[in-house]
C-alpha cells in the first residue's frame, strides 16, 4: 500500500460531498487526485440514472466527464469501477497490486479493500487511467 493512502482511511461517508471531513466514493477519488496527483477532477454530476448500464456509465462519465482510458492492468492511481446492486455506481483508487481505497455508505467511512477478493472481483466493471 502506498503511504499516502493511510491519511484517507476513516473519512466519514457523506453523499455528494468531497471534503476531508466527509465524502462519498467519487468525492474521495477527487480528493486523492487533487491532493496526491495535482489533478482537479470535475465535480460529480448526476448525468446517469441508477439504472444506467455499464456502457452508458462508461460513455457518459468516463469519456465525456473525466476522460478516462480503460486499461487491462491497473497501476497505483488507477480508478476502479464496480457494480453494486446490479448497477454501475461505485468507484475507488488502486493503491497496490490488489488493494484499493474507497468510501461506501456501509461501513460509513473510507477504508481499504482487496479487489481480488470474492466480494469485489465479481463486481469490477474495469480499471481506468486518467488521460
Amino acid at each position: 500500500m502506498v503511504e499516502w493512502a493511510k491519511k484517507y482511511v476513516g473519512i466519514p461517508y457523506v453523499m455528494h460531498s468531497s471534503s476531508i471531513d466527509g465524502c462519498d466514493c467519487y468525492g474521495l477519488v477527487t480528493l486523492i487526485f487533487e491532493n496526491e496527483f495535482g489533478i482537479k477532477l470535475p465535480k460529480y454530476d448526476n448525468s446517469y440514472s441508477p439504472n444506467s448500464n455499464d456502457e452508458e456509465i462508461i460513455d457518459i462519465y468516463n469519456k465525456e466527464v473525466c476522460k478516462w482510458k480503460q486499461v487491462n492492468k491497473p497501476k497505483i492511481g488507477s480508478v476502479i469501477y464496480f457494480t453494486l446492486s446490479g448497477h454501475p455506481k461505485h468507484v475507488g483508487v488502486v493503491i497496490s497490486d490488489k488493494e484499493f481505497i474507497h468510501n461506501l455508505c456501509s461501513p460509513q467511512s473510507s477504508t481499504i479493500g482487496d479487489f481480488t477478493s470474492n466480494k469485489w472481483k465479481r463486481r469490477i466493471i474495469g480499471f481506468y487511467n486518467y488521460e
